[in-house]
């Protein structure tokens, strides 16, 4: 009889200092949770996002629209980078707070 070894664990450490309850490792020794191939990896203010995606960028960091804000069929797509209006006039009440004329 062969004995079989069981799925490999993965060797990562929590927050909390246990062992990695995900489960199966891959061939990094990695699971899918830990393994830094398989995260976003998109830089944040606090480091790196470490969002499990198998792959790629997050949902939050794809750039995409959400399926619930889509353009209407027929729409104009917006543009991605305005340009800054700057020949707009300053409204007179903006002026008046804003600026120390007496």
């Amino acid at each position: 009889m062969v004995a079989t070894s069981p799925d490999p664990q993965c060797v990562a450490i929590t927050k909390k200092g246990y062992r990695c309850p995900t489960g199966t490792a891959r061939p990094s020794g990695l699971c899918h949770v830990h393994d830094p191939d398989l995260q976003c990896g998109h830089p944040t203010w606090k480091g790196r996002c470490g969002v499990a995606t198998g792959g790629g960028p997050c949902t939050t960091h794809r750039r995409e629209p959400d399926p619930g804000q889509e353009a209407l069929p027929g729409a104009p797509a917006p543009d991605p980078c305005p340009e800054p209006d700057y020949a707009a006039p300053i409204p007179p009440a903006l002026a008046a707070r804003t600026l120390n004329l007496g």
